[in-house]
């Protein structure tokens, strides 16, 4: 908008300078009595206008074209429009003379006055600046578009204030639909374990914010913030605590393919009245305290509804984790939530995402318990500096002494 407003402005200066410059001044000589039915504007009449006002060299075609006539009851009107106010009112008063000669000599041109006009400035003032404002915005939206200006995601979350809560593994693109969390398929692995100590430090700043129903997402769809969403679900419950993670984001619905749970209703039917909560909610098998909502078929919840859902799961669960929408796909509220966590798929990302984010997130008036960051487990991504992906701690290492290292430090 800066760029836009500044072409604007010089657009608009551009436009007054011509308009300057193309300023004169105009005469108009009266014929009372004039006849009617004859001709105006004449070619002969000019060239003898010329001679009679001592401008014998000008072409009659030029005089013509800074000549405007106009009948006005039984008069007409000369008006010559010139650089210079002696020649306009030569001009003028020739013409007319000249005309009068003629067709009937008996009438009598009135002397012309030259007056100084500038009656285009103000039009062509706004048009400059009209013109001017639309090339700022289109250069606007092409530098946006065009921006090349790139930094690290996590620098990103980090330049928002935001505490990094820990780095999982980020699933490749194309490994949705084999994925299984890594908590159900191996307990002991690396990732379990990046995942048991995100849920201590979650737990522990939502205990903080008084927050038992905590939303995840990402900034963008890339970010995959639903398989965050149910890797902290499954390691919340993992700690002994009854959970369940619901999915309000009926674009991308995961959970069902990422638990294996068999087709049921979710928390579209449930908002819709077709389902009872005990009907949509599925048990996960080998985790006992964590149930499932999926986002069912249709639209998902909410305002509302979907505050009516998360509290009607915030009586019967200690912890509610919710798979949301990214926040830049519409920035919209979440009502009913308590905190929010942000996902961020370590990566290049444009400069301009950033206040974007601060604009949304200041929208949603939710505390933001900080971000986690997901990564490659085989080190760098493309397009990363070298070394970027080994900037966070090992989560894994140290294994149930790092997480009870972690339990100590956040309560």
């Amino acid at each position: 908008m800066v760029a836009a407003s500044a072409a604007a402005f010089a657009a608009g200066a551009v436009g007054l300078s011509l308009v300057r410059g193309s300023e004169g001044w105009e005469s108009t000589a009266v014929v009372r009595e004039a006849p009617v039915g004859e001709p105006l504007r004449s070619a002969t009449v000019a060239r003898r206008a010329l001679d009679a006002a001592g401008a014998g060299g000008e072409e009659a075609g030029e005089l013509l074209d800074h000549l405007s006539a106009a009948r006005s009851g039984g008069a007409v009107e000369f008006t010559v429009r010139a650089d210079e106010p002696g020649a306009a009112r030569r001009l003028a008063g020739s013409y007319a003379r000249a005309w009068v000669a003629e067709v009937r000599p008996s009438s009598v041109p009135a002397a012309s006055t030259a007056v100084r006009t500038d009656r285009d400035t103000a039009r062509a003032a706004l048009i400059g600046a009209a013109i001017g404002l639309l090339v700022g915005l289109l250069l606007a939206f092409l530098r946006e578009r065009l921006d090349v200006r790139r930094t690290s995601s996590r620098s990103v979350a980090e330049g928002l204030g935001l505490a990094e809560l820990g780095r999982v593994p980020d699933v490749p693109a194309g490994v949705d639909e084999a994925y299984r969390l890594a908590a159900l398929e191996s307990p002991d692995g690396s990732a379990a374990k990046d995942y048991e100590r995100l849920a201590t430090r979650v737990a522990a700043a939502a205990r903080a914010k008084s927050a038992r129903v905590v939303a995840v997402c990402g900034t963008v769809a890339e970010d995959r913030g639903e398989q965050v969403a149910a890797g902290l679900a499954a390691a919340l419950a993992s700690d002994g605590r009854r959970v369940a993670v619901v999915e309000l984001d009926s674009a991308r619905p995961t959970l069902r393919r990422q638990f294996a749970l068999a087709r049921r209703d979710g928390a579209a039917e449930v908002s819709r009245g077709e389902a009872t909560l005990d009907e949509a909610l599925a048990p996960v098998q080998g985790l006992g305290g964590l149930w499932v909502l999926t986002a069912g078929a249709g639209p998902a919840p909410e305002g509302n509804a979907a505050e009516d859902l998360l509290n009607a799961l915030r009586k019967r669960f200690d912890t509610v984790v919710v798979a949301a929408p990214p926040l830049l796909r519409g920035g919209r509220a979440l009502p009913g939530v308590d905190a929010l966590v942000l996902a961020v798929a370590l990566r290049r990302t444009r400069r301009s995402r950033r206040p974007r984010l601060e604009r949304v997130l200041a929208g949603l008036d939710l505390p933001v318990l900080g971000f986690v960051l997901m990564a490659s487990a085989g080190g760098n991504r493309p397009g990363e500096p070298p070394g970027s992906a080994q900037r966070a701690p090992d989560l894994a290492a140290g294994g149930h002494q790092a997480r009870h290292h972690d339990r100590q430090q956040y309560q």
